[in-house]
């Protein structure tokens, strides 16, 4: 929700997480970067990108707009709340005015699919461009390939603006910058006067990035996994595709994009097909209708926020994971009640009952939490009216 609504008003920027150095050198013209692009993808631009450079200034209002444009303020006002009463962000925080402060601090340049340019603010004066200064180009290389996928497969098709729909959202995130950093790390071998020692040494580095914490600790976590996930673990399936078929072996996850982050988090399910997420709703229980609670907002977590989840609720990380894995499925439904109360069901199902009992053992006595379980299905309540829920998911 909040930190892939950050990372698509950045617009696919893989400078969000890099802090990379920008030339400040007029725009470039850069025939040989595109041609770059086009050797290792197998595809070709079909028109030309525009390019613009903004001040600080500049990109800071940009980025406000793009904020106001992603989300009414009522669904700013959803959104934080509904993250707020799962103890994502803290309850005195502004998601607004924490996205704006963070895509400030981090970014530098970005395709902007509407305008079809390239958006390069001002270069910065410390951070991490020392690491890889050496290969400036690389971020035009990165912002380019968003630009050549966009021309060929419309980024805007993708499921990327369900403000609520965390796993379609981040699974078509993964698919965006997965391609554009594969490309970015293929093009470092190619370039002129980069030895192979010297590739292999800046490959490394980056790598090393992505697997960081690159976002200062004081971000909360639900925030930092979702903006660094899309290039960490969007790289590992595009590698796979790339096994699978090749460079153009990418183009399927466009046409097919991953229908969860779990096909994203382990490709192997996404190359299967053999274990697609179950969809389902959550309603509001009659007996919460009757004592004047209603729907507030929905949506779905998916495997990877399961784990962000597990953690924040205050399950050592390595637990957490294990006990995301075998995820099937899963909806919540935050509801209003008299006074402006909140309160949540949140439910889940599972690959087998081993993986049910696995993630209910990690729940046990956590965050004022109250759980039922059925044949491979969880429920967790908190708040509302507080009644014992009897009904099972409805598919």
């Amino acid at each position: 929700m909040a930190g892939r609504l950050a990372a698509s008003v950045l617009a696919y920027s893989f400078l969000t997480l890099s802090g990379c150095a920008l030339d400040d050198a007029p725009l470039p013209d850069r025939p040989d970067l595109l041609r770059q692009v086009e050797a290792i993808r197998g595809l070709h631009f079909q028109e030309p990108i525009g390019w613009k450079r903004v001040t600080a200034l500049e990109m800071e209002d940009l980025l406000e707009s793009r904020l106001e444009e992603a989300a009414s303020e009522r669904d700013w006002v959803r959104i934080e709340r509904t993250l707020k009463a799962f103890d994502l962000i803290p309850p005195r925080s502004s998601l607004r005015r924490t996205l704006l402060t963070l895509l400030s601090e981090q970014a530098l340049a970005f395709y902007d699919p509407d305008s079809k340019e390239m958006v390069v603010g001002e270069p910065p004066g410390d951070g991490l461009s020392e690491v890889i200064e050496a290969f400036e180009d690389l971020v035009f290389v990165h912002e380019l390939t968003h630009a050549l996928a966009d021309q060929h497969f419309d980024l805007g098709s993708l499921p990327i603006d369900d403000l609520f729909q965390d796993d379609a959202q981040g699974a078509a995130m993964a698919v965006i910058e997965g391609d554009a950093t594969w490309v970015m790390l293929r093009a470092i071998g190619t370039m002129d006067g980069v030895s192979p020692r010297e590739a292999a040494e800046a490959e490394a580095a980056v790598l090393d990035l992505l697997h960081a914490d690159m976002l200062s600790v004081t971000v909360p976590l639900y925030i930092r996994e979702n903006l660094i996930s899309p290039y960490a673990n969007g790289l590992r399936m595009v590698r796979r595709a790339v096994q699978e078929g090749g460079p153009r072996g990418i183009d399927r996850l466009y046409r097919e994009p991953p229908r969860s982050m779990e096909q994203v988090l382990h490709p192997e399910k996404y190359f299967r097909r053999d274990d697609p997420p179950i969809r389902f709703d959550v309603p509001l229980p009659l007996d919460w209708s009757r004592r004047g609670w209603t729907p507030y907002s929905t949506g779905i977590w998916g495997e990877l926020n399961v784990r962000v989840l597990l953690i924040g609720w205050g399950v050592p990380p390595d637990e957490a994971a294990r006990a995301a894995e075998g995820w099937g499925g899963d909806a919540y439904l935050v509801a209003e009640g008299p006074g402006g109360r909140i309160g949540w069901i949140w439910e889940s199902r599972w690959d087998t009952p081993a993986d049910a009992d696995e993630f209910r053992s990690a729940l046990a006595g956590k965050a004022r939490l109250r759980i039922e379980s059925c044949d491979g299905w969880i429920r967790v309540v908190r708040g509302g009216p507080g009644e014992s829920l009897s009904a099972g998911p409805k598919p």
